[in-house]
């Protein structure tokens, strides 16, 4: 899909998850879900946590569809974890 130009709404659900109304609401207006995995995070560490995953995913198609890499180092982007572990299984 071509994915430039277009808007990121994220919608992020309460600590204690949505009610299956509000999931097939939001599924009728194009949402699509995705989780952050299973841990119950507050909504303000939430919304960080699904901005830097968007944020990723988008850099990540924007180097692929320019032809570049696909590892995070790529950019610059990388913690000093990210880099030693890359770097070691390179």
């Amino acid at each position: 899909k071509d994915h430039k130009n277009k808007p990121v709404v994220l919608a992020i659900g309460p600590e204690g998850g949505w009610t299956q109304f509000e999931v097939e609401s939001l599924k009728a207006k194009g949402f699509q879900t995705v989780s952050l995995g299973p841990l119950i995070m507050r909504v303000d560490v939430a919304c960080i946590a699904a901005i830097a995953v968007v944020s990723e995913q988008l850099n990540y198609l924007k180097r692929t569809s320019e032809g570049g890499g696909n590892h995070a180092i790529d950019l610059g982007t990388e913690s000093a974890a990210t880099r030693k572990r890359l770097l070691e299984n390179a």
